[in-house]
């Protein structure tokens, strides 16, 4: 046990570590300091490699960065540590039915992902049904899209989430016209 300066010295350095890492950081014990005009970058590697969470955080903010095919391999790395992280695989799914760039849409699987989510979950959560419906017009099934947006326009409306409600009327919108809906969020290259 360790008393007196030398432990309020240890207890300072501990504060100050905790205190440096000012972004995600699921390694507590691995802090390093941060340079503050990279901290919306930086992410420390994780403590657990198997843990789903983890990897579905690591790969959003590959997908902020722009790293996308570093992104889908996080998503994919949470789907293997727990196959039944459907976080995980809604994001993937959103991905590979809306990505602007055609080298990472993959309509089918987006399909076969988000109908697996809804019927393994049992939520028919607005989010979830706006993922299949992209990845439905994806693959040219624009009627079923527009049914499945309309599905989840109602959950919207009635959960009082008017934003997604909003976002869910234009999308259906472009799916009346034949036209699959593309995330203007990712960026085209990577």
């Amino acid at each position: 046990m360790i008393v007196g300066s030398a432990a309020r010295s240890v207890r300072d350095k501990r504060k100050v570590r905790r205190n440096e890492c000012r972004w995600f950081c699921p390694n507590r014990r691995l802090h390093r300091p941060v340079d503050p005009e990279t901290a919306d970058r930086r992410v420390h590697a994780p403590r657990r490699p198997g843990d789903a969470n983890v990897h579905n955080k690591l790969g959003v903010v590959r997908l902020q960065q722009n790293e996308i095919s570093s992104a889908i391999a996080q998503f994919q790395l949470a789907l293997q540590a727990n196959s039944r992280w459907y976080p995980a695989a809604n994001n993937l799914a959103w991905l590979r039915a809306t990505h602007p760039d055609a080298q990472y849409r993959n309509g089918a699987e987006a399909v076969r992902m988000a109908e697996r989510i809804l019927r393994e979950s049992n939520s028919m959560r607005p989010d979830f049904l706006d993922t299949l419906a992209a990845a439905l017009a994806e693959v040219g099934q624009f009627d079923q899209a527009v049914r499945v947006a309309a599905k989840a326009i109602e959950l919207a409306d009635s959960a009082h989430m008017t934003e997604l409600a909003d976002k869910l009327r234009l999308r259906q919108q472009q799916y009346s016209a034949g036209q699959p809906y593309r995330d203007s969020s990712f960026s085209a290259d990577e």
